[in-house]
């Protein structure tokens, strides 16, 4: 590592996927800025494979680089291990399929400079590598659970709610986060249990004034496998997120803030509802909806702690 405090730290957390982490790091060492502006910190969270050696390769050519290993698993615990060895103003986060474009350390940087001391984190533009063809009823709308263009907006601007900022492609002021504990641990995604509300901070830190923006010329591409094109995958998807989101309203009312439980969560009524969520091709409803009626089912059954598992 350069003696030389970095603007930026990027860390890329992995667990088991080396083929996919070498790309990735292979971007980071083909930025558009000198390598002493940004560090890359590699968190191997409990990886089996041949994780170390992999980095090990790029530890001997870029002084910019660690590597450091985290056996504790989880997405939100291997976050917080490379927040707490960043030594710079701004922390980087994408993953380790993912591909950041050239300029990307770049323009998160002098991004940063433009923006006022609210904006606390900053979001970019998904492009979506398909493993095999994209299918017929993935809207638009469903690239978002995917990590895939969020599509926001062409411009640069600040973000408005239910508007976010996603995981794979986002830098934040590293005080800030830190301040506010990092990503909470009990809610992140471990191994194949789909609950993803390591971002659950974001909320926090928006409750209190803070703002996220926006801004689509900053881009990373990310692999998405067949095996999320999947209906019963969407299924699942939404219903954890359904979880996730009860376990955040929790939060949110331990914490003092108004939340409304149970207004707006259409459960399914009908034949043809639960035919969207159970067998699409006895339904008219699209693959969308029927995510939709599904996320409500898990927000119902995590707010009345029926859900096992966690």
């Amino acid at each position: 590592m350069s003696s030389i405090s970095p603007k930026l730290t990027v860390i890329v957390c992995t667990h088991n996927r080396s083929a996919f982490l070498s790309n990735c790091l292979k971007s980071l060492t083909e930025q558009s800025v000198a390598s002493t502006d940004f560090s890359v910190i590699i968190v191997d969270n409990g990886s089996t494979d041949d994780t170390k050696a992999v980095c090990d390769g790029f530890l001997e050519s870029n002084n910019n680089f660690q590597y450091v290993y985290e056996p504790k698993l989880g997405l939100a615990k291997a976050r917080n291990t490379g927040l707490a060895l960043s030594l710079s103003p701004l922390v980087a986060y994408t993953d380790d399929d993912a591909t950041p474009a050239i300029d990307w350390v770049e323009l998160m940087i002098n991004r940063f400079e433009c923006l006022p001391d609210d904006a606390v984190v900053l979001g970019g533009e998904i492009d979506p590598v398909w493993e095999v063809e994209r299918p017929e009823w993935l809207s638009d709308n469903l690239m978002r659970p995917l990590s895939a263009r969020l599509a926001w907006d062409t411009s640069a601007r600040f973000l408005k709610s239910p508007e976010w900022v996603c995981e794979v492609n986002c830098c934040y002021r590293t005080g800030l986060l830190r301040k506010y504990g990092g990503f909470p641990e009990t809610l992140g995604r471990k191994g194949d249990l789909l609950l993803s509300g390591e971002n659950y901070v974001n909320e926090q830190m928006f409750a209190d004034g803070l703002r996220a923006f926006f801004d689509p010329a900053i881009r990373v591409n990310h692999f998405i496998p067949k095996e999320r094109l999947t209906k019963e995958w969407f299924m699942r998807r939404s219903f954890w997120q359904g979880v996730t989101s009860s376990v955040c309203a929790k939060y949110d009312h331990q914490a003092g803030r108004n939340v409304d439980y149970w207004q707006n969560v259409k459960l399914p009524s009908t034949q043809d509802n639960w035919w969207a969520i159970l067998d699409q091709g006895k339904s008219s409803a699209s693959v969308e909806e029927g995510c939709a009626l599904v996320a409500n089912i898990g927000y119902v059954l995590g707010i009345k702690n029926m859900v096992i598992g966690r």
